[in-house]
């Protein structure tokens, strides 16, 4: 019996249907969740590669799922830009962001040795920005087209930092925070070595000013009851300017290449001073401020005032020594002005007064001794006295507005001869004891000689007058 064609053609079709189910079984599974309150199917699909389709256009593939020995991959593609998003789950998985032109715009990955993941941003292929987490924080750093890193932000447990680098790829700028002493800045040279720093403290603050050679230039400190200015010039570390500010005041501070003071400017607790040293620190001229006043002070090489010039109490003096030991004083006290000119021991000394009644001058033969000579200017004339070393008058020298006078004293002090004129007239008088021995007078009537007793008796007279005279 000859089959039916129609029966044979349905049984070549269920056998390619059968074979055809038998091949989609190695790829499709059925799962029945026989739940009551859920009565689900699953399909599970079993392959290494799968595609994603238009459905109205099969050449139009939007998707590509895979698996390979590195691991599964998944590939989508924008069909109006053709920008594509891959994402790998290999040993390193990552995720690629791809623009039209195919270029890798952006990557999310981990890193294989770390575990630890990161994030990469492109600009037509080239790396502008990485994000990326570190054993003790986060890194954020900016690329240039030559792949050189030009600015980064480290974020850590302790504080975080900020570096922008130059084109040499050396840190430019710094700025970083520190959980015990606060922030820091810091500004560097192309080749990455500090020029100026600014930094807080647990007391205050700071800032440094670094020269070319790479040693400090300035420095400035700040504390929260003084603040202080450091310029250096040489490498041997030493200050060669120092401004300091504090409490009681503030100074300035000039010092030689040693770092020994030479000069100091300061504000002292009862005023404000000037001060000039050698190059061994000795003082050689000062400027002071007191509380009652001011002085100028020079100072030789024994560190002896050779020059003081003060003005205390509303009093100006002036001191002048020599380096054998001379000296002038000259000051300026309530009721005038004197000028002392001494020597050392025993050798004369010159004392002029001014004053507004009776100015002088007196010459002494040695220090703690009388006057041997003066000049006195009083209200009606001068004086000129001489005496002895110790003190008793021996000659007089006198003027007023009638005339002058010239008197010897002996060694008691008292007078024993006398010159004097008065206006057309003049006299000469010898004294012996207390009386007059001999007088002589020149007058408008002519001149008179008398000479008296040891009683002060008239003896005789030339020329010689009338009894009753």
């Amino acid at each position: 019996m000859n089959p039916d064609p129609e029966l044979a053609r349905l049984a070549l079709e269920v056998a390619d249907l059968r074979l055809q189910l038998t091949e989609l079984k190695q790829f499709l599974r059925l799962e029945r969740d026989e739940t009551p309150a859920r009565k689900a199917m699953s399909l599970h699909i079993r392959c290494s590669s799968l595609d994603l389709r238009h459905p109205t256009a099969p050449d139009d593939v939007q998707g590509h799922l895979s698996a390979t020995d590195e691991g599964p991959s998944l590939t989508l593609w924008a069909r109006a830009t053709d920008a594509s998003i891959h994402l790998t789950a290999v040993e390193s998985p990552a995720l690629h962001l791809f623009d039209k032109s195919g270029e890798e715009a952006a990557q999310v990955a981990v890193e294989t040795e770390t575990g630890r993941g990161q994030m990469v941003v492109f600009d037509q292929g080239k790396p502008r920005a990485l994000l990326k987490s570190t054993d003790k924080g986060g890194v954020l750093s900016v690329v240039h087209d030559d792949g050189k890193v030009r600015a980064c932000v480290i974020s850590a447990a302790e504080g975080g930092e900020i570096h922008v680098v130059g084109a040499q790829g050396k840190t430019a700028v710094k700025l970083a925070s520190n959980p015990e002493m606060g922030g820091f800045f810091a500004v560097n040279n192309l080749e990455g070595e500090p020029r100026a720093a600014v930094c807080a403290t647990k007391a205050g603050g700071g800032c440094h000013i670094w020269r070319g050679d790479g040693q400090v230039g300035i420095a400035l400190l700040v504390q929260p009851e003084s603040a202080a200015v450091f310029v250096q010039t040489g490498d041997d570390h030493h200050s060669r300017v120092s401004l300091f500010s504090h409490q009681n005041g503030g100074s300035i501070r000039i010092c030689d290449a040693k770092g020994t003071a030479v000069a100091e400017l300061s504000d002292e607790m009862e005023g404000g001073g000037l001060r000039l040293s050698d190059r061994a620190g000795k003082e050689r001229l000062a400027l002071r401020q007191g509380k009652d006043g001011a002085f100028v002070s020079l100072r030789g090489e024994h560190d002896e005032h050779l020059i003081l010039l003060s003005a205390m109490g509303g009093h100006g003096s002036l001191d002048l020594k020599g380096q054998l030991g001379h000296r002038v004083l000259l000051s300026a006290p309530d009721n005038g002005a004197t000028l002392v000119m001494m020597a050392p021991k025993d050798v004369p000394q010159i004392i002029l007064d001014c004053t507004e009644q009776t100015p002088s001058l007196r010459l002494v033969p040695g220090a703690g001794q009388w006057p041997v000579a003066s000049l006195h200017a009083g209200e009606h004339g001068g004086v000129c006295l001489l005496s002895d070393r110790e003190g008793i008058r021996r000659a007089g020298l006198a003027a007023n507005q009638s005339g002058g006078q010239v008197s010897i004293f002996n060694d008691l002090g008292i007078s024993r001869a006398e010159l004097a004129c008065a206006s057309d007239g003049g006299a000469l008088r010898l004294n012996w004891g207390g009386t007059v021995g001999v007088s002589a007078l020149a007058m408008h009537e002519g001149g008179v000689v008398t000479v008296n007793d040891a009683n002060g008796e008239a003896i005789a007279n030339l020329p010689e007058r009338e009894e009753e005279e």
